[in-house]
């Protein structure tokens, strides 16, 4: 059965927003978080700080000084299996103060390809044995104290293959999921990972003081913009969801978003 847990977007802001709570000197996830081993790139550097330093931010200020506009073939030497990769982006129901920020990333999975944008927040790739490419996005440096950001993980988006607006243009309200998961394998590949025992997404609505369970929504890299997908149902079941809403934005739309604003630099589309 296909879980609902699936609703990548709104489980990592769900994450970003239980992820305040970070600690000094240790993993700010605690004993329970999937980070475990230590900085599996970086971690020999940081044995000299004084007790007190934010080592989180220590690390990732070492991460983004990478970032290169070179191919992303002659950047990544590993691959790895997308289950796995797609699976460590969510986290547990016992895990209360989870963070996935990019040094946590990097500890498990070695960042070798990072970008930087113009006006937007970084992302980095990873490539997977399936030939698909993972792009993580992460949340933007702080206009006050830049150099003490916690660069937390925003979204992640998967792409098996070059999409276009075209290649969602006939899908209407009422379509079943799978229709969406038969145009991106993406989408597939993250909706059949297993993690229904993970903790289910909530957002704090404000204005009632009631926690809300999000829309589920998929969004999909497209080679002239971004497709987002909004879903009516609930429940772990999602071969019972169906689009609510299509969304299309341009690329220059998308660039000039707030939020949400998911694009990629012109050489890291999967070829």
């Amino acid at each position: 059965m296909k879980k609902a847990n699936k609703a990548i977007c709104a489980l990592l802001a769900a994450g970003v927003a239980l992820a305040a709570g970070g600690c000094q000197n240790q993993s700010p996830a605690g004993g329970d978080s999937m980070f475990e081993n230590g900085s599996a790139s970086i971690s020999s550097a940081f044995d000299n700080y004084p007790s007190g330093t934010n080592l989180d931010t220590v690390r990732m200020g070492e991460i983004i000084k990478i970032a290169s506009d070179k191919p992303y073939s002659s950047l990544i030497k590993t691959r790895y299996p997308e289950k796995e990769l797609i699976h460590s982006f969510y986290y547990k129901r016992t895990d209360g103060n989870f963070v996935t920020t990019m040094s946590d990333i990097d500890a498990k999975y070695p960042i070798e390809c990072l970008r930087e944008r113009e006006n937007a927040p970084r992302y980095n790739i990873y490539q997977t044995k399936e030939e698909g490419l993972l792009y993580v996005f992460y949340t933007p440096e702080s206009p006050y104290d830049p150099e003490t950001t916690f660069y937390f993980v925003d979204m992640i988006l998967y792409a098996k293959k070059v999409l276009y607006q075209k290649d969602f243009a006939k899908l209407k309200a009422g379509d079943p999921l799978s229709k969406v998961e038969a145009i991106d394998a993406g989408t597939k590949a993250i909706n059949s990972v297993d993690t229904s025992y993970l903790a289910y997404p909530v957002v704090q609505n404000y204005e009632t003081g009631r926690q809300e369970h999000p829309p589920h929504t998929t969004y999909h890299l497209l080679k002239d913009g971004l497709c987002e997908i909004i879903y009516d149902g609930e429940g772990d079941d999602t071969s019972t969801y169906t689009v609510k809403e299509v969304k299309f934005y341009s690329l220059d739309e998308v660039k000039a978003l707030k939020k949400n604003n998911y694009w990629i630099l012109e050489q890291d589309y999967i070829g």
